[in-house]
């Protein structure tokens, strides 16, 4: 079982793998408390290891410490969607280039 994140006084966070629908990076789910990341680029982060639930922990860690304010409070503000079109350009480039 992967081990959720968690920050104090606060519920888990998950950082997981799942195929999204887009060449997106990642998706934000704040409902299911979850940031996914795109499968497809499962293989290019990990090289040749095979991957499991707790796989790529320094990546989900790092993410987990960029992300964890989005999923605090209840909606998310300008700022924020602006944050997190600017991280989903840059992240989605640098994977591609890992392709």
């Amino acid at each position: 079982m992967e081990v959720p994140f968690t920050h104090e006084n606060d519920h888990p966070l998950d950082v997981r793998w799942k195929r999204l629908g887009s060449e997106n990076f990642f998706e934000v789910d704040r409902e299911q408390r979850t940031l996914w990341i795109n499968e497809v680029y499962r293989s290019a982060l990990l090289g040749n290891r095979r991957g499991g639930l707790n796989d790529a922990p320094l990546v989900k860690a790092l993410l987990y410490l960029q992300f964890e304010e989005m999923f605090q409070g209840e909606r998310l503000g300008p700022k924020d969607k602006d944050n997190l079109e600017l991280w989903q350009e840059i992240l989605t480039a640098a994977a591609k280039s890992e392709k």
